[in-house]
This record gives structure tokens, C-alpha cells and sequence, in this order.
């Protein structure tokens, strides 16, 4: 019991001796200010470097002692590629959410995708845990291609068959919705504009070009070198959070087969590599 009464009796005397020399210096508003939140930490797979959210910024540094984390670039979301050569990460500082590559080494960034409006996942496509599970994105094993989801029109479903609940904002000018008695009806509650003054006029008939269009959760597939995108999938089927597999010839992912992702029965979807040009 000695030796363990000496290291306890110890410690008291470091921390007595310690104590006045940190409260002779409180920490004040101007420290706590300071303090930056980290956040999305995701250790590479070789574990020699680490990579994260500070500020806004993504940030890339070595891990061991004495050494200097580099800030990539505006972004969010970074994941490595199996490799532990480059990071993906979502960025919106060309105007839209867009993927990014940096390299982990020299950290210079490169955009890859260019899709029209960005990149925006369904937002019902999350299951659980963050809300950032609809961004999920899938490096190739061989580091070349990036596999992730977001929303294109529905080349099937009619504009009519629109769900007014999702829409927030003008589709021609992005601007929030200002209802007026010619607003659409399939833009509006019912009954959001019961007249004070007698009868309600007559609702008009909506014009079926100026309904919000049907957007559908698709699955593309980025060519980190070329910059290219395709699109994987092609139906009405809601495809999500895919996956690549270990040898790099199948992309795993979720599928509401076209119900609502939030309360419909969902199930697994495989598409091998060569069967990916027209769709699991």
C-alpha cells in the first residue's frame, strides 16, 4: 500500500502546488470566444493522418506530436479514399454544393462535380443518426471514382403528382413562396385562404408547367481524374447511402422502391460495375 499512498499523496502536493498558478490567470470572454468547435473527425485508414471541421474550413494534419494541421478549403464532410492519399469533402464555395478532392500531402483542393443547382439528397432519405447520413459518399477501392446521391427530376412521375408539402421556394427564382390568391393550389394548404368578406373565390385551375416538379433520389458516379458524372440509377425507385464494395465491383445501397423513405419498407439494391451503365 505504500507506493500507492506515496503517488496519492503526491498528486495532492502537484495539485496544490498548481492551483494558485491557474487561478492567477481566469479565463475571460475574450478566451472563451475564441474556442473553435471541431467537428466530422475521420482518421485516415493508415492512421497517420487525421482530417476534420474547424471553422468552416477542412482541415488535414499528420498525427504526431509538434506537427502543423493545413486548412484545405471551405467545406464540410471529408472522407478519405481507401488509400490515405486524398479526402472528398462537399464544399458550396463555387456557388453550389459541390464534391471536392484534396490531396492529404500538398492539401490542394480540386472541385469534381459540377451538377446544375448542386449536389441536394433527399432530405427523407435519412434513416437515423446525423443529418448528414443523405451526403453519405463512397470512394472506389482503386481511388479513381466517387459514388454518392442527389435529386434529379423524375422523367415519369407528372408535375401535377408534385407533393406541396416540400415546397419552399419559387422553382423559376429560388425565392421563398409568397401566397396569394393566385398562387397554385397544389402549392397551398386548405384553406389557408378563407375569405373574410363572403364566399372564397374560386380557386383557379394550376397550370401544370408551373407546378414544382417531381425530384427523385438518384445514385452518380464521379470520375475523380476526368471530372466526369454519370448517373447510375435511372427510375423512380429512391436510391440511397450507397456503398462500394472491397473489390471495387459492386455498389451496395438502400432503395424505398418508390414508396416515401420515411415510412415505407425499404431494401437492399446491388449493382455490379459493368451493369452500373444502365442501372441495379
Amino acid at each position: 500500500m505504500l507506493p500507492g499512498r506515496f503517488f496519492f499523496l503526491a498528486t495532492l502536493s502537484l495539485s496544490a502546488t498548481a492551483r494558485p498558478a491557474l487561478a492567477a490567470k481566469a479565463p475571460t470572454w475574450t478566451d472563451l470566444s475564441s474556442l473553435q468547435s471541431i467537428t466530422y473527425l475521420q482518421v485516415s485508414p493508415d492512421g497517420q493522418h487525421l482530417a476534420y471541421v474547424m471553422a468552416g474550413q477542412v482541415w488535414v494534419g499528420a498525427m504526431r506530436a509538434g506537427s502543423a494541421p493545413k486548412a484545405i478549403a471551405k467545406g464540410s464532410l471529408p472522407t478519405w479514399s481507401r488509400d490515405s492519399s486524398r479526402i472528398a469533402f462537399y464544399s458550396s464555395q463555387s456557388g453550389s454544393q459541390q464534391l471536392w478532392v484534396a490531396d492529404a500531402r500538398s492539401a490542394k483542393p480540386a472541385q469534381v462535380t459540377n451538377i446544375a443547382g448542386g449536389i441536394s439528397p433527399d432530405p427523407r432519405t435519412r434513416q437515423s443518426g446525423s443529418v448528414t447520413d443523405i451526403l453519405r459518399v463512397s470512394w472506389s477501392p482503386d481511388g479513381d471514382k466517387l459514388v454518392f446521391g442527389s435529386r434529379v427530376e423524375s422523367p415519369a412521375a407528372k408535375a401535377s403528382s408534385a407533393e406541396p408539402t416540400w415546397q419552399t421556394a419559387d422553382p423559376a427564382t429560388g425565392r421563398p413562396l409568397i401566397l396569394t390568391n393566385n398562387t397554385p393550389a397544389a402549392w397551398t394548404l386548405n384553406g389557408v385562404f378563407t375569405s373574410a368578406f363572403g364566399k372564397p373565390p374560386e380557386p383557379a385551375k394550376p397550370d401544370a408547367s408551373a407546378l414544382p416538379k417531381v425530384l427523385v433520389n438518384q445514385l452518380f458516379i464521379a470520375d475523380v481524374a476526368t471530372k466526369s458524372v454519370r448517373q447510375l440509377t435511372t427510375d423512380d425507385s429512391v436510391y440511397f447511402q450507397p456503398e462500394w464494395s472491397a473489390d471495387g465491383r459492386t455498389i451496395v445501397c438502400a432503395s424505398s422502391e418508390g414508396r416515401d423513405p420515411w415510412t415505407g419498407p425499404l431494401n437492399l439494391y446491388a449493382s455490379t460495375h459493368r451493369a452500373a451503365r444502365s442501372g441495379p
